[in-house]
């Protein structure tokens, strides 16, 4: 058995309408445990509690039992609370990240799911140059309709619609295996990425609570019949430089093909959402600096959010000691034209 964990301490500064809003919080108190549970087989648990600290709840992230007796062979299977394979954004550990925040195509507002209770079969052949997974899951979706949402029990709540997803990708690696953490270190030679990847989420009919005999009951929340994603990403390492780039195309259908509110339209609601992250290794080891760009095109929506951001890392010990700052522009915030929010976020991290 062996503990780990994940402090980060944050402090935030946002400007929006010309009103500024700052604050010192932990994004994350993570607590985890690996367990060698058995030949073959290990698990792992982490507790996040830096939600219970305002007086929310102790967050389960993840919470699986992984069978590795296929590993010769390439494959694992994993079975419990876990990220689901979608989205190179989200499935780069947030604590081995070059931004402190992930963009878009990583935000589960945007369509990303989140960890969701699942059964997982990953593959990794030709010396680990062909990467793939597949899984089925639990998974809720919520109804508020500014955002599409999809979540495991964990971080749900009673009132989600609930539904199975099913989810997969698969990455091509030509110069061999590239690691999916962020910020090349060493200045090793080059890798590089190239992935896609595609999920399907269907509401099961158990919880509709905003719908009667097929019409919404609300203006602000509503019940989805399905959603899905399309992702086409790809990454590279290697020669100081890191970079991620990603495109996602998110749909979702209301259960009332009528409904007309937030981001639907006759009940239907499309985003096309793209982000790129590049970070540069100026001292090796050391410092690092990083731009970033993504966007957000919701159809219903006048405009398309547009966010740049860029920033800088102190490394004292790699991703497990380090002092991060950043800083991200927004325009058209929402989809509004003009509307602008400026935000300035400082980290220090340490993970053990």
């Amino acid at each position: 058995m062996t503990l780990t964990g994940v402090l980060q301490a944050d402090y935030e500064a946002v400007t929006a309408a010309g009103n500024t809003r700052d604050r010192a919080f932990f994004r994350r108190l993570q607590l985890g445990v690996q367990i060698v549970a058995g030949k073959d087989w290990v698990g792992n648990i982490q507790l996040d509690a830096a939600q219970s600290v305002v007086g929310d709840r102790l967050i389960v992230r993840d919470a699986y039992l992984r069978y590795l007796g296929w590993a010769p062979h390439g494959l694992t299977v994993t079975i419990g609370n876990q990220k689901l394979p979608y989205s190179r954004a989200a499935l780069v550990s947030a604590s081995r990240r070059g931004f402190v925040e992930r963009n878009a195509p990583g935000e589960r507002p945007y369509g990303t799911p989140g960890r969701a209770l699942a059964v997982q079969i990953e593959g990794r052949h030709g010396n680990q140059r062909v990467q793939w997974a597949g899984a089925i899951a639990s998974a809720l979706h919520g109804p508020d309709v500014a955002e599409i949402r999809i979540d495991g029990l964990p971080e749900s709540r009673e009132t989600w619609n609930e539904g199975v997803l099913g989810a997969g990708r698969v990455e091509w690696h030509p110069l061999g295996s590239m690691v999916r953490d962020q910020s090349d270190f060493t200045r090793s030679p080059l890798r590089v990425a190239i992935g896609a990847g595609a999920y399907s989420w269907k509401n099961d009919g158990d919880r509709n609570l905003y719908t009667t005999d097929g019409a919404a009951t609300s203006a602000v929340f509503a019940d989805a019949d399905r959603a899905r994603g399309l992702e086409v990403s790809g990454g590279l390492r290697g020669h100081g430089f890191s970079v991620d780039a990603s495109w996602h195309r998110i749909d979702a259908h209301t259960v009332d093909a009528a409904f007309t509110g937030g981001i639907y339209a006759h009940g239907d609601a499309v985003f096309h959402v793209t982000g790129i992250e590049a970070g540069y290794m100026l001292i090796r080891g050391r410092l690092e600096v990083l731009g970033g760009f993504d966007t957000a095109d919701v159809a219903a929506r006048p405009s398309t959010v547009r966010r740049p951001a860029f920033g800088a890392n102190w490394y004292v010990n790699q991703h497990r000691l380090k002092f991060q700052v950043m800083q991200r522009e927004t325009f058209n915030a929402l989809g509004t034209r003009g509307a602008r929010i400026h935000a300035t976020i400082v980290q220090a991290q340490m993970i053990f």
